[in-house]
């Protein structure tokens, strides 16, 4: 009987690196974890949206909050200002509500 040779891998076909794998797990379970945060931002623009109709306005100002009717958009821009340190922080967001 002859002896058998060894399989020889396919050509691009490469064995694992588990540090590549451990990475795209990593990565994708942040990507789920951003996406699902993402459906939370809609679903609370939507609800500023429709205070900002129901109360009739254009512009709040409030403190540190700024939201702004966007009706081209028909979208809201929300600011809120963070005081840190000497500086401050302005936070913004601006997309359509679907």
């Amino acid at each position: 009987m002859a002896k058998r040779a060894k399989p020889q891998r396919l050509p691009g076909v490469d064995g694992a690196i588990p540090e590549l794998d451990n990475a795209a797990h990593d990565y994708a379970a942040l990507r789920d974890e951003r996406m699902a945060l993402t459906e939370q931002e809609v679903t609370l623009k939507a609800t500023v949206l429709k205070l900002m109709h129901k109360h009739g306005k254009t512009v709040y100002q409030h403190g540190a909050v700024t939201i702004t009717l966007v009706p081209e958009d028909e979208t809201v821009k929300v600011k809120v200002r963070r005081a840190t340190g000497d500086d401050t922080d302005s936070r913004e967001a601006q997309e359509s509500v679907a």
